[in-house]
């Protein structure tokens, strides 16, 4: 927890406690101190403001210190001189050790200068001995209401501080989740890096957590498994604030990231003792059951600088792929010559499938892809490859998956199918021996997807084909001046047109002519030969032919016979 964040708070649970009655504090405390028994009775009995409470007594300096300490008073009323201590010197004693302490002083005619020096100590106000009634209680108002204002400022302060703090820290949250789903640093916040995290003398490190799950929990079991990898990764936080700084943290529904900052010297130390205390957490939360599997990674220790945070949080997510090898690691640092030995043989591998595979979801062909798909996995599994290299496999052929699916025909008014994740595929429990089946079912419902969007693309198509043609019929259109309005080419255009109204184009366009000619000669009396020119021919005779194809009868018969 932010520590001036909770400081701030408790400061204004303070201030809010003494409740303001309209001006001033709840209570002004009060301790009067002389050494004169009867000036004491005095002053009690000239007190007679509202707000005043008197909460002690003192008849010397060394006693006045005491009650002080003891009783927590706002206000000090006091002789300036006194046995034991005089009033100057409790006044500068007091002041160094209870600066928050107004001192009232009571001065004779003779110690006017001793009372001057003790304005310059700081005190509130002096006031001329014998006592004066309606003066005593006039400075405790103003004092009253002083105090108030410093308690208004200071709560508003506390205000602003928290403001400020909780902007800091969504800020700082935006700032790591940016770089965690995009891999670089946000633009806008590029410059203000420096602002946004202090990293004097430090190093960095970024933990992150993954839960792997196989689903088949009931829904009163996934409430406690919830609440279970809740509890460890609360736990894990407090660790994290106690080891080091928790700069920033965040989690999603399967993940969880905490960006971490070390001073330089004990950095190395605090890592290791706080790694270890976070596997002995994950282990023991493995432990005790089976339906869910929580991995940790880590990257490893790096400058205290804001250009490194991408740096950091890509080796920890990087570690974190290489969990499918080594499910028995709690956490997993992230190590050079592994990542780069799995990116050389991932770029070996990758040319000799890829074109095949986006053939196949270029044709939405289901059964190839997934014939592919397994023929590499086997292939992969067979070979002697690097721990991790499974994802980096998977992550190369749902790219390729993904990319292919892009480049199929889409509307930009309509929403494309969903792609794929990696976590969606790994996240789900899955031994390495499942995986291969898991990813052939998830291409295939992606291919389903892309078919169904696909379909309801061109469905759409035909619709707007069709609308063009009912508000254009009567003019000279043809099908590649249609294909060009729904942005597709004249010949693909044509077979589907086909395909999903049973007819040509020429045909279709024929139809809608002689259905609206049908029209005409049973509501109007035109003469036939304007009708057909009205519905898009200028020929009659031509007409007459098209007319009879589409109805067995002449245009006059027609007329004749529904007049």
């Amino acid at each position: 927890m932010n520590h001036k964040k909770f400081y701030g708070t408790l400061l204004l649970e303070e201030e809010n406690t003494r409740a303001k009655r309209g001006w001033g504090i709840a209570v002004l405390r009060i301790i009067i101190a002389d050494d004169e028994f009867d000036i004491v009775e005095l002053c009690r009995a000239l007190i007679t403001y509202p707000g005043a409470k008197i909460v002690g007594e003192a008849c010397n300096g060394i006693d006045l210190l005491k009650k002080i300490r003891e009783l927590n008073p706002d206000v000090v009323i006091t002789d300036i001189c006194m046995p034991g201590m005089t009033g100057l010197e409790l006044i500068e004693r007091a002041k160094q050790e209870f600066p928050a302490v107004n001192f009232i002083v009571m001065s004779g005619y003779t110690e006017f200068q001793y009372a001057q020096t003790a304005l310059r100590f700081g005190v509130w106000d002096y006031l001329l001995k014998p006592l004066k009634k309606a003066e005593l209680n006039r400075a405790l108002e103003k004092l009253d209401h002083e105090l108030g204002d410093r308690a208004e400022q200071r709560q508003e302060a506390a205000r602003v501080q928290n403001e400020l703090q909780e902007s800091m820290d969504i800020l700082r949250e935006q700032y790591v989740r940016t770089v965690w789903e995009t891999g670089h640093t946000p633009t806008r916040s590029q410059r203000h890096g420096g602002e946004l995290f202090v990293l004097d003398n430090a190093k960095l490190q970024c933990v992150t957590f993954c839960i792997d799950s196989n689903f088949t929990a009931s829904s009163d079991e996934a409430g406690s498994l919830v609440n279970q990898v809740s509890d460890t990764l609360e736990h894990i936080r407090a660790l994290a604030q106690e080891h080091s700084t928790l700069l920033s943290a965040f989690s999603d529904h399967l993940d969880a990231v905490c960006l971490l900052s070390y001073s330089a010297e004990q950095a190395e130390s605090e890592s290791e003792t706080l790694l270890r205390a976070i596997r002995q957490e994950i282990r023991s939360l493995n432990s005790v059951n089976h339906l869910i599997h929580l991995t940790g990674a880590a990257s490893k220790l790096l400058d205290g600088d804001t250009e490194n945070i991408p740096t950091a949080v890509e080796q920890a997510k990087t570690a974190l792929k290489w969990r499918l090898e080594k499910r028995q690691s709690s956490v997993l640092v992230f190590n050079e010559q592994t990542d780069a030995a799995l990116r050389e043989i991932v770029m070996f591998y990758t040319g000799e499938w890829e074109n095949l595979l986006s053939d196949a979801v270029e044709h939405m062909n289901t059964d190839s892809a997934a014939a592919l798909i397994r023929r590499v996995w086997s292939k992969w599994e067979s070979e002697n490859i690097v721990p991790g290299s499974r994802y980096f496999l998977l992550e190369q052929m749902l790219s390729c998956l993904n990319n292919a699916a892009e480049q199929l025909p889409r509307d930009e008014q309509a929403r494309a199918p969903r792609l794929l994740e990696p976590f969606d595929v790994l996240c789900s429990g899955y031994s390495c021996e499942e995986l291969a089946t898991r990813f052939v079912e998830l291409t295939a419902q992606m291919l389903e997807n892309c078919r169904q969007f696909v379909q309801n693309r061109e469905n759409n198509v035909i619709r707007q084909a069709k609308n063009f043609v009912t508000q254009h019929y009567a003019e000279s259109i043809s099908l590649a001046q249609v294909a060009k309005h729904v942005c597709l080419s004249t010949s693909y255009f044509s077979t589907l047109f086909k395909t999903e109204t049973g007819v040509g184009f020429v045909e279709y366009l024929q139809h809608i002519r002689i259905e609206q000619a049908k029209k005409l000669l049973k509501t109007s009396k035109m003469r036939i030969a304007d009708i057909a020119e009205k519905v898009g021919y200028r020929d009659i005779k031509f007409f007459n032919k098209i007319f009879v194809k589409e109805t067995t009868v002449t245009p006059s018969e027609y007329r004749k016979f529904y007049s």
